[in-house]
């Protein structure tokens, strides 16, 4: 088996946008390995900011993600459960997931289990849409979810939460951090605990029982870093979150309980070696523990270790910036299923190019990862930018991208198969084609192959505020993914999905309203299995009441409407959280 008959991707966007100066001052790290401004990119980029968090009151990374444009989000039950992100139409296992700059995920499964990514930890969240194997290697063929965790950037400062809700749900954090004669450190730790709702609600599976299957989750994050003088740094990055959640399993009498870790330790440098030559070493290792007592006498162990190096070069010459990049990656997995392999490697180099001359944006990528499972595999991506007005500019993306089949699609006993192949206005047209296609979706799941995928779509975001403090966006998706020789859907995934949020000063405070839509989706390849369109609309209010105290609460599906994300998982209803947050400023 060779990379040849993996799965392929091209991009051609186009963008026209008009923002205002904050938004293009902005500065965005995934997009191109470098902290460049966000009106400087040629890249079809959403950045999610601490502020923009507290202020929608979400209280899942699943729930933030929804509402970002180009994103689909399914979910086996309510809070805490099993959720999956398509980006732009592609597999779930096509969007990469990075916690600082590290995998973080499952190498069995292919996915990233972002229930277990607890929003109080975030500061940042950067969504890169298209093919971004060119910067990251496998699995970005839909594009790259980067989470940055607090940092402790600017004046001392502490912050705590806590709020209660419908289904017996509670959340705490609480946290502090400095920066200060060159040393910078944060200390970030919370809690979780929903009775929750019953996760499956066809009384005809086999698995129902329609008692609540709760979740819980207790988590830590740090970083410590220390100035060397000048722009030299080095530093040490920390994140745990570990969770219980309960499924709804066969005997109907029996709640499987999924129990799982994961653990990012990384160790960083960067040097400024000469006045053109800036280096970024960072060094680290990620572990994604699963238990799945499956039932009352069986119990499933999967254990993911994957460890990472990276060491980055920045070239500043006239003409723009040159990047050179050397990475490793090897992944072990163990457990209780006896996989034949258990074991690769990814050495990768990378070569980069950002350049602004005039008007006129450049940018472009070159790598290679030599797998020591499968072998060499080349991707690369070109894009062009053209500024006509300070806030109006036009941008052409084209690449490639790959996905390797994950240890479950290859060696799972009874599941695997060896032989799987592979005003800020906006508007961005994507066509992407994927050559052996590998879904898992049905009832019940088995992996298998559509020989040829082509998803083509249109983005359309809005987003516009007044002088008075009121503010309104929102996005609207038209795709098309389908097989490309039957034309049927790929399984759930809509041809339209769409949200829109408003807010605006309300009493002392400010009141928030989101809609989110989607239309009908299939749950399998041969969509025969339909799941109806829905409209979501949830309600916030928050208000300040001292100058570092609020309090806030939120409604989700006010309307109490019955839908489904997944065939037979059931989803909540009309819910309510209530909460009072302080934070200090700088922190």
């Amino acid at each position: 088996m060779h990379f040849s008959r993996f799965a392929a991707i091209s991009f051609i966007g186009l963008a026209c946008s008009q923002s205002s100066v904050a938004q293009d001052d902005v500065v965005v790290i995934t997009a191109t390995r470098t902290p460049k401004r966000f009106a400087e990119l040629v890249n079809d980029v959403t950045v999610v900011t601490r502020e923009d968090i507290d202020r929608a009151g979400q209280s899942s990374l699943a729930n933030v993600l929804q509402a970002i444009p180009g994103v689909e989000v399914t979910q086996n039950g309510g809070f805490g459960a099993a959720a999956q992100v398509f980006l732009r139409g592609a597999n779930a296992g096509h969007t990469l997931f990075l916690v600082d700059g590290m995998r973080v995920g499952s190498a069995s499964t292919g996915l990233t289990a972002i229930e277990q990514l607890p929003l109080e930890q975030i500061e940042r969240i950067e969504v890169l849409r298209g093919p971004a194997s060119s910067l990251y290697g496998s699995d970005a063929i839909g594009g790259v979810v980067q989470i940055f965790t607090r940092s402790g950037r600017g004046n001392p400062g502490a912050n705590a939460f806590a709020g209660y809700g419908t289904y017996n749900t509670g959340q705490l954090g609480a946290g502090y951090g400095y920066e200060n004669r060159g040393t910078r450190f944060a200390l970030q730790a919370g809690a979780i605990s929903t009775s929750g709702i019953t996760a499956v609600r066809n009384p005809a599976s086999s698995s129902f029982n329609p008692d609540a299957d709760g979740f819980r989750n207790v988590n830590v994050t740090s970083q410590l870093a220390r100035s060397l003088g000048g722009e030299d740094e080095i530093g040490l990055r920390v994140f745990h979150s570990e969770g219980e959640k309960q499924l709804d399993a066969t005997p109907r009498t029996f709640d499987q309980r999924l129990n799982e870790d994961l653990t990012a330790v990384s160790a960083f440098a960067r040097n400024q070696l000469a006045r053109q030559w800036r280096s970024n070493l960072a060094i680290g290792s990620s572990l994604d523990d699963l238990t799945s007592f499956q039932s009352p006498t069986s119990m499933d162990v999967f254990k993911t270790h994957q460890r990472q190096v990276t060491w980055q070069h920045d070239f500043s010459t006239q003409l723009g910036l040159l990047i050179a990049s050397l990475e490793h990656l090897g992944e072990h997995v163990s457990g209780t299923t006896p996989f034949p392999v258990k074991d690769r490697s990814v050495d990768s180099l990378f070569t980069g190019y950002q350049g602004t001359l005039g008007r006129h944006q450049l940018q472009a990528s070159l790598r290679r990862d030599d797998n020591s499972q499968f072998g060499g595999y080349r991707t690369w991506q070109l894009g062009y930018g053209f500024r006509f007005t300070p806030a109006t500019r036009a941008w052409a993306n084209v690449g490639t991208a790959y996905k390797a089949p994950t240890f479950n699609q290859l060696y799972f006993p009874g599941f695997g198969n060896p032989s799987l192949r592979r005003l800020q206005i906006g508007a961005v047209y994507y066509r992407s084609k994927i050559d052996s296609l590998i879904v898992n979706a049905g009832v019940p799941l088995a992996p298998s192959n559509i020989d040829k995928a082509d998803i083509r779509g249109v983005t359309l975001t809005g987003k516009a505020e007044t002088r008075v403090g009121a503010a309104i966006a929102g996005s609207l998706d038209l795709q098309q993914p389908e097989d490309g020789s039957t034309h049927k859907l790929l399984p759930r995934r809509a041809k339209r999905h769409a949200s829109l949020a408003a807010s605006a000063p309300a009493f002392s405070g400010r009141a928030i309203a989101e809609l989110v839509a989607s239309s009908e989706r299939f749950n399998d390849a041969a969509n025969a299995q339909r799941m109806a369109g829905y409209g979501l609309l949830n309600v916030a209010y928050e208000q300040h009441v001292r100058r570092q105290w609020k309090w806030f609460a939120r409604m989700n599906n006010a309307t109490d409407k019955r839908y489904e994300l997944v065939r037979d998982f059931n989803v909540p209803g009309r819910n309510f959280f209530f909460g009072v947050r302080y934070e200090e400023k700088g922190f």
